[in-house]
């Protein structure tokens, strides 16, 4: 498997991985966003469910107040209904009590209708008969004195059936005294016959003095509730989320509910709530609340220690748990006040079962497997189509590659031979040619060199791999040498000047493949030397500077410049501003320069010229480089036929006292030494010069 066979392979594992991920982090998010939408759909219910209780509990407190306030129930002491109530009974078989110092009898279980053939508080009766008439929904009504004595109830069957005497303990009673105004009872089992589950609103009647006697009140079943607001509720809202909706009072237990499951319930023998059926309070968000002991029922037969909350705002508290039943369910509760009370004592839990969000998650989960399949289904298709494709252009590229290798092999051999006498023969004419001939010549020999030796070493490879011929070579001879075959190759072209301003430091090294460095500056002089205004002067200048990581070539021209939509496409395979052009110098020059490590931009204006930089990273400088030479002579002679030799040599001896003298060809050397003490000179000599 080749490197992009398994780049391929990288790039489809690193695709299906992100679906992957991307599929779990949505999926994530989607739980938590239902979990999120499902506790606010919660809260709106519990809102709702809130305004409803009130408004039905308002209704049933307009009914007793009004009762209350008519003449009917004016307070009056001492009445017959008095004597009736305490009256001496032989017959009754309770024990008797001593009340202002007389022995009476308690009943407790309030007046009868009749006494003695004639009724007894039958106004009182008959406003009440009307109230039940008017709330069908009301399970009873009735009146107590302020020692929680029985005064009647209606309807007055149930009356009869009342198995207490006395109702002191009850809560809505205290809360009477102690406010004076209209008060809610906690949910409680009622002492008639079916023990029903009662919430009572009672409200006080005063005497003429302003002092409370008795109460007028009415009491609802939790079965009511759960028929009239929790079910109602329920039924208006969406059915397939399955809301539970419980009124819940300040101790956690249940007092209706919209299911209409049976609510706080009491166990006999018990001293306290913990065990009792419908106590919530270890269960769910109910754990997390901060809880006080009390007593719950205190004098009553239920009697029993409890805890209670005590909460001073309604901020919605929301959980996922499981609820007495093990059913996983997400909860809220909304802590609600009725009728004004002092802090508040009952709340609205509202719960959903898990399960329908659970089915709603398997149908996504589900879908969003199979939208996962299909697309890294498609991804490894094309994945596959990519990798035949891809072995059918690489089979496609061997073939091309080895009809290459074949063509250089015939190029190479057949150049070989007019190559050796195009070198022989220029060695014989060398000493008859100028030194620009000969600089030219021998130029031109060695490029077409490079190229053959560059044919050699890619048809010593098998694979299609770019050849990187790197080493370490000393700068500024390498410009100098193309800048020099430049001007002679244009010499003859009207108007065109090309100049070479060094300020490298001295001995600068660069990691570069010779032959391919001087073809990319060979072809960026030749594109600057196109780019020439017709009829007008032409001038390139080459700039050569370097720092301590790097070196600069720049190439500047005042032509006619590129245009901005050119100047995208500038860098493409193929494509040239010359109709006679490749395409192929620039696009050539930066595969080149980036091989080397390093960089190539172009910055051009219409009307005023281009500018190409190229930036490459020094080298270390090889060992037989030596920075710094100790001559003890004051003259240095110079035998070589490249002036680039002495040049370079009366560069770095300007600044000292050494004179250096230059000899293109041995004669001449000879007839200049004949008059000279050898002894007071250093002779550099290139052997070709000889």
């Amino acid at each position: 498997m080749n490197r992009i066979e398994k780049n391929l392979n990288l790039a489809f594992g690193m695709v299906a991985l992100i679906f992957l991920v991307s599929g779990s982090v949505y999926l994530a998010r989607y739980q938590s966003m239902m979990s999120r939408d499902t506790y606010s759909e919660q809260e709106k219910v519990a809102k709702l469910t809130s305004t409803a209780l009130t408004l039905y509990f308002d209704k049933l407190k307009f009914a007793i107040e009004s009762a209350a306030s008519s003449p009917a129930f004016y307070f009056k002491e001492n009445t017959d209904e008095d004597l009736i109530r305490f009256k001496n009974a032989e017959k009754n078989p309770f024990t008797p009590v001593f009340r202002d110092g007389n022995e009476n009898w308690n009943y407790f279980k309030g007046l009868p209708l009749e006494y003695r053939g004639q009724l007894v508080a039958s106004k009182r009766r008959e406003v009440s008969r009307n109230i039940l008439k008017n709330y069908e929904d009301i399970h009873y009504v009735f009146e107590m004195d302020i020692n929680g004595d029985l005064i009647f109830l209606e309807p007055y069957h149930v009356q009869v059936g009342v198995t207490s005497f006395n109702y002191k303990f009850r809560d809505y009673l205290k809360s009477v005294k102690k406010t004076r105004r209209t008060s809610i009872s906690e949910g409680y089992l009622s002492h008639d016959t079916n023990r029903t589950h009662i919430i009572t609103v009672a409200t006080p009647i005063f005497d003429r003095d302003g002092e409370v006697r008795k109460v007028f009140a009415a009491s609802i079943s939790a079965k009511t509730i759960h028929e009239k607001v929790l079910k109602n509720i329920a039924g208006q809202i969406d059915l397939k989320r399955k809301y539970e909706i419980s009124l819940v009072d300040r101790h956690g237990h249940i007092v209706a509910n919209s299911r209409n499951q049976k609510g706080y319930s009491p166990l006999p023998n018990q001293m306290n709530d913990f065990k009792d059926k419908g106590n919530l309070r270890k269960i769910g968000l109910f754990r997390k609340l901060v809880w006080s002991d009390d007593v719950f029922e205190k004098d009553n037969m239920w009697e029993r220690k409890t805890k209670s909350w005590k909460l001073q705002n309604n901020l919605i508290m929301s959980d996922k748990y499981k609820n007495p039943h093990d059913t996983e369910m997400f909860g809220s509760l909304l802590p609600i006040k009725i009728y004004d009370e002092n802090g508040y004592l009952w709340g609205l839990l509202i719960e959903t079962p898990t399960s329908i969000y659970n089915w709603e998650s398997n149908i996504t989960i589900a879908g969003l497997a199979i939208s996962l399949i299909l697309v890294i289904s498609l991804l490894f298709f094309v994945y596959r189509k990519t990798i035949r494709e891809y072995r059918y252009i690489e089979l496609d590229v061997r073939r091309a590659e080895h009809n290459l290798i074949q063509l250089g092999r015939k190029v190479k051999h057949d150049i070989q031979s007019p190559l050796t006498s195009l070198q022989y023969l220029l060695d014989s004419i060398k000493k008859k040619l100028s030194e620009e001939e000969r600089v030219i010549g021998f130029h031109s020999l060695e490029r077409i060199t490079d190229i053959t030796l560059t044919l050699s070493s890619e048809e010593e490879t098998e694979q299609f791999e770019f050849q990187h011929n790197l080493r370490a070579e000393i700068l500024f001879p390498l410009i100098n040498r193309v800048v020099a075959e430049k001007r002679l190759e244009f010499k003859d072209r009207r108007g065109v000047t090309i100049t070479l301003n060094n300020n490298l430091d001295y001995g600068v090294f660069v990691a570069i493949d010779r032959s391919k460095l001087l073809r990319t500056l060979s072809n960026l002089i030749n594109n600057a030397i196109e780019a020439q205004k017709e009829g007008a002067s032409l001038s390139v200048e080459v700039e050569l500077s370097n720092s301590e990581e790097s070196c600069c070539i720049k190439i500047v021209d005042d032509g006619v410049g590129i245009d901005d939509a050119e100047l995208e496409r500038i860098y493409e395979y193929g494509y040239s501003r010359n109709k006679k052009g490749q395409g192929i110098g620039l696009s050539q020059a930066r595969d080149h320069v980036r091989e080397a490590g390093g960089s190539i931009d172009l910055l051009s204006s219409t009307g005023i010229g281009t500018s190409v930089m190229i930036k490459i990273p020094r080298a270390i400088e090889l060992d037989w480089f030596e920075k710094r030479l100790a001559l003890d002579c004051q003259h240095l002679c110079i035998v070589d036929d490249d002036t680039t030799i002495y040049l370079l040599w009366q560069k770095r001896l300007k600044n000292s006292e050494i004179s250096v003298s230059h000899f293109r060809t041995s004669s001449d050397f000879e007839f200049w030494v004949k008059s000279k003490d050898i002894n007071e000179f250093y002779f550099l000599f290139d052997i070709n010069s000889i």
